[in-house]
């Protein structure tokens, strides 16, 4: 399939999947439209990731002020159990207790080593604290960062996933018509007359124009007759036959000069002797065996896939405005 482009801006056209059919747009052209989609995506998903940014945030501010309180705890616990133990009635009471309580236990020296710990594990929470908040302000900005250009806006459109549905959309197609075609597989199941009829079809889309069936009451037996590029040709089929001799060679070739034709094709899915390998090329008789009928078949699914696919395209959304309209009713419902 040739490559889709657009021709008011030169550049290769892109494609989405939509309600099973494959929309072909123009970056370009559909740019605005992208824009919005796109904007829409990150308001969805920038939303739960500041929200998540948020929280984080707030449990990093609560290990911030447990660390403070972790580091100072043992240095001002005497000021609240003074109230406890020493139930002081005026201020210099009061005073006075915190200072006892402070020379008692403070200045112990296991007191004091212990104190210390306390500090410093206070303090290796408070750095992982500050840490981790100047990571989450790092995140939000990198959140919060504008699209350097159109660019970047359509990377972010044209995700792999969306890549990964047009293409996976295709493959099912390709395998639900490979299981419908009437392939070259099966030519060695069919009947003479099957086969017969097959080729006579095959040639009308290998570009033979003027295809008939010969009369089965013929004495010469020629299966086909067709038009081709230099004239009328002649065609013999053979097949269901363990091998194509001399005799079937010479057959086509007296056919060709009987029938008034320019050439003459022995189509067969079976096997040739040398001998009338040999011949056919003395006479000038054209053989398409396994090998060449499968190259044509082939070819022949090509084309025919290729017509098929196009009835899964969809050209008239070029900017993607009937797109924007389902993804934007899409994303307000998700």
């Amino acid at each position: 399939m040739s490559e889709n482009r657009c021709y008011i801006h030169k550049v290769k056209a892109a494609e989405v999947l939509v309600d099973e059919k494959i929309v072909v747009y123009c970056p370009k052209c559909a740019e605005a439209n992208i824009h919005k989609i796109v904007l829409q995506e990150e308001k969805i998903s920038k939303s739960e990731e500041l929200s998540d940014i948020r929280k984080r945030r707030h449990v990093a501010m609560k290990e911030l002020w447990k660390s403070l309180v972790f580091a100072f705890y043992l240095e001002c616990l005497p000021i609240f159990i003074t109230l406890f133990t020493h139930s002081p009635k005026s201020l210099s009471e009061y005073i006075s207790g915190v200072k006892e309580l402070y020379s008692q236990f403070l200045f112990q020296p296991i007191i004091q080593l212990i104190a210390i710990g306390f500090i410093a594990l206070g303090g290796y929470f408070w750095i992982a604290a500050i840490k981790s908040l100047k990571e989450l302000k790092k995140e939000e900005a990198i959140l919060l960062k504008p699209f350097a250009n159109e660019n970047e806006v359509h990377e972010k459109f044209q995700t792999p996933t969306k890549i990964n549905q047009v293409n996976e959309f295709v493959r099912n197609v390709k395998k639900k018509y490979d299981s419908n075609f009437f392939s070259q597989r099966k030519m060695y199941q069919m009947s003479p007359y099957d086969f017969k009829l097959y080729m006579a079809k095959q040639l009308q889309k290998l570009d033979f124009e003027n295809v008939r069936l010969a009369r089965d009451d013929s004495d010469f037996k020629v299966d086909i007759f067709a038009d081709g590029p230099n004239g009328k040709v002649a065609f013999r089929c053979i097949n269901n036959v363990n091998l194509v001799k001399m005799e079937d060679v010479h057959k086509i070739a007296v056919e060709k000069v009987y029938y008034d034709c320019e050439s003459s094709i022995l189509v067969t899915t079976s096997s040739i002797t040398k001998d009338a390998m040999e011949l056919a090329e003395t006479l000038r008789v054209t053989i398409w065996n396994d090998q060449v009928l499968k190259e044509k078949i082939i070819s022949i699914e090509n084309e025919q896939w290729s017509d098929h696919l196009q009835d899964f395209y969809d050209y008239s959304d070029q900017n993607l405005k009937k797109y924007t309209e389902f993804e934007m009713r899409r994303l307000a419902q998700s």
